[in-house]
């Protein structure tokens, strides 16, 4: 149980910090016995905060409740109004903060299974299938644009309804330049997304590679097989192994030579692929599939999520953030791939970039199936989802 430290946290105004213990473990029943080492050790640098921690923690067991009452939550009442202190709530329980250069008020979370369940029981949508264990706080995955769309259309018009927001308020989805200032980019002068693709420098966690431990919800483990190297490398050494045949019974041909040399060398260059791909990364996170939102912490602006745990749909039809999964991408010669027309994964050095896009389609049934279409991926897993933000309608 974690309700006491929940409490506490909120109490404190501190709730970005429970990621660090819950990934650790630690229950209401030891937070007495914690000590200033231990919450350095979890990663709480600041002493004035530790300090503060300790003294809730000692309070609160002495007084033998379970619970610490937490102050009521303020929020705005308009999203005008919206800071990151005092957010506004609507009616789903989806906070909106301000994002810089922007009067744009970002949801600081993807739209969760929960938010979706509400548009499908009130409009008759179909909620799409999903083929891991998701939670009601999960994000929703496997919609498409227009999915987005609908729900932004159908969110709208409720709360005016309710007079939420007023007339002149929409929800929708973010456009490119609204999500790179959520993720903490500078100004992009470049007019198109394409102009702009991988043009800033940095992650959504920072400047290092690789990302640090609990960084967000990023590739979980590389036990499968998900481009299909290992088939490819196979295949060629199969096919220079029988040109090889070929060579030794017909005293070395110069044509069938070269074209053993080129399935040699094929089949070297797709497993130099695959063993650099093993190598490059190590799990950063424990979920499998999606997490929950606000599983780890926040940006300096208080939105969860602007990596890793699902892609996310832009107004301008380009997905933006990376997901839980690996890319499924082999475009010939995109950049970061390793060089030559042979087709090779992306590395995720270059896809988890914050300035990172893919352009999709969105007449297509999914992100995913947008994404396996393109690039004929192993992987068949639902990866994208989106976020929303409100805005004064044009």
């Amino acid at each position: 149980m974690t309700s006491r430290l929940h409490s506490i946290l909120e109490t404190e105004g501190l709730t970005d910090l429970l990621p660090l213990f819950t990934e650790q473990e630690i229950t209401d029943s030891v937070l007495a016995d914690l000590s200033d080492a231990d919450l350095e050790k979890l990663g709480i640098s600041k002493m004035g905060v530790r300090k503060r921690l300790l003294a809730a923690f000692n309070q609160a067991s002495s007084s033998g409740s379970s619970e610490v009452a937490a102050p009521a939550q303020t929020t705005a009442s308009s999203p005008a109004e919206a800071t990151k202190e005092t957010p506004f709530i609507n009616s789903l329980g989806m906070p909106f903060v301000p994002i810089p250069r922007f009067e744009t008020r970002f949801c600081i979370w993807p739209v969760r299974v929960q938010d979706y369940e509400q548009y499908c029981a009130a409009t008759g949508a179909t909620y799409p299938p999903y083929p891991f264990p998701q939670g009601s706080d999960h994000p929703v995955v496997g919609v498409t644009w227009d999915d987005a769309i609908e729900f932004c259309v159908w969110l709208t018009g409720k709360e005016r309804a309710e007079g939420k927001i007023d007339e002149k308020t929409v929800y929708r989805l973010p456009t490119d330049l609204e999500w790179s200032a959520a993720v903490g980019l500078p100004h992009e002068p470049e007019p198109t997304p394409e102009e702009r693709h991988l043009k800033a420098p940095g992650y959504p966690w920072g400047l290092r590679w690789p990302p640090p431990e609990n960084a967000g919800n990023y590739e979980h483990d590389r036990n499968g097989d998900y481009f299909g190297l290992k088939g490819k490398i196979l295949h060629h050494r199969e096919e220079a192994e029988g040109f090889n045949n070929l060579i030794e019974s017909s005293r070395n041909p110069r044509g069938t030579t070269i074209r053993y040399i080129q399935e040699d060398q094929t089949a070297s260059y797709y497993e130099e692929a695959y063993n650099n791909w093993l190598l490059g990364w190590k799990p950063v996170d424990k979920y499998e599939f999606t997490s929950p939102v606000r599983s780890f912490a926040p940006n300096d602006l208080g939105i969860y999520d602007l990596g890793g745990n699902v892609w996310e749909l832009c107004m301008e039809e380009i997905l933006r953030g990376s997901a839980y999964s690996i890319m499924p991408s082999s475009i010939k010669d995109a950049p970061g791939t390793l060089t030559g027309s042979i087709e090779v994964p992306l590395e995720n050095q270059i896809v988890y970039r914050s300035s990172f896009r893919q352009r999709i389609s969105k007449n297509k049934a999914s992100v995913s199936d947008i994404l396996n279409a393109m690039t004929n991926s192993y992987q068949e897993l639902p990866d994208g989802g989106f976020r929303i933000v409100t805005a004064t309608a044009k």
